[in-house]
């Protein structure tokens, strides 16, 4: 992630030597309709998780480290703050390709545990309401900071492991969805390549809310869900082109 952010910031730094002529201004069109895609990665797609059982010890270990890819696809209307100064109001929404979490289980009534594998997949998307602020920087650039605010609906599902069923016995998980309060925070450049068309790159922070699979059960015994989270936090670099309507 920190290579993306130095080259995000780099070609903020270059794009404004790439042109000098002017196009149509956007400003003059009420509404925006906008698509983008980019690279998604958080350093904790799920927390560990120790708990015991009976005699028995059970320690989820998750990856650290996870990366997708990320879609979008917004409409707003645009308000003049002033000949310089923009704003875009409207909705917006972001969908994940599918992750895979992975991990290392270790389960037993004491030292050395025994260790398997374990995976599952989550889905995620967001709806926001969102504000993009746009400042005019001479005639073809729009550097902006953007803010949503909504619901992050996140699918957790087909929870496995290696556990081998002859050896021991070891929880299975239910699939679960969640819906909870979600957000985003971000800034980038966009710039105007046709007569009501832009095209940029930003940088995006989003808390998609908790996600995790659901109860467990292990010889007919519950188990709460802990595999799960209550925040999950993401980091993209993407790339966006927008229409003037």
């Amino acid at each position: 992630m920190k290579r993306q952010l130095i080259l995000f910031s780099y070609l903020c730094l270059v794009m404004p030597t790439l042109y000098s002529s002017g196009v149509a201004d956007p400003g003059d069109k009420r509404f925006v309709f906008g698509l983008d895609a980019g690279a998604a990665k958080t350093k904790q797609l799920s927390q560990s998780a120790h708990f015991q059982l009976g005699y028995s010890t059970f320690n989820y270990l998750p990856d650290s480290d996870a990366s997708t890819m990320r879609y979008g696809i917004s409409l707003g209307r645009r308000f003049l703050l002033n000949p310089l100064n923009s704003v875009i109001i409207g909705l917006s929404y972001h969908q994940f390709s599918d992750m895979k979490v992975r991990g290392t289980l270790q389960q037993g009534i004491s030292p050395p545990l025994y260790s398997a594998n374990y995976e599952y997949t989550i889905q995620l998307s967001q709806l926001l309401v969102d504000a993009k602020l746009q400042h005019q920087w001479g005639q073809r650039f729009y550097p902006y900071l953007t803010a949503g605010i909504g619901g992050g609906f996140n699918r957790a599902e087909h929870f496995y492991t290696t556990v081998p069923g002859y050896l021991t016995v070891t929880p299975t998980y239910a699939n679960h969805r969640r819906s909870s309060l979600s957000y985003a925070l971000g800034l980038g450049i966009d710039t105007l390549v046709a007569p009501h068309v832009t095209v940029g790159i930003g940088y995006l922070f989003s808390d998609l809310g908790r996600v995790g699979l659901g109860s467990g059960v292990i010889r007919q015994t519950r188990v709460s869900n802990y595999l799960s989270q209550s925040h999950l936090h993401m980091n993209t670099v993407l790339a966006q082109i927008s229409w003037s309507i």
